[in-house]
């Protein structure tokens, strides 16, 4: 797999919504540990933001898709 564990972890926290805020005030992590660990999520997917890193995790199926993404990909007849 391409991310460590605890990037996983974050860019899943990242894409339901978190801040690096909300996200260091967890135990044992600081805003510079998900700032470190966001940027080497975003280069290790060619991404470039939070937004594109969740729709990466969605299209590679780490995350459900939304209902209205659901309907598109149904009515393409992609499921």
């Amino acid at each position: 797999m391409l991310l460590t564990r605890r990037g996983f972890e974050i860019i899943m926290l990242a894409a339901e919504g978190h801040t690096k805020g909300m996200i260091a005030s967890m135990p044992t992590v600081t805003k510079q540990t998900i700032t470190f660990h966001l940027s080497n999520t975003y280069r290790k997917l060619n991404v470039s933001n939070r937004t594109e890193a969740s729709r990466w995790a969605q299209l590679h199926g780490l995350l459900p898709l939304s209902e209205s993404a659901q309907r598109a990909v149904s009515s393409e007849g992609l499921v």
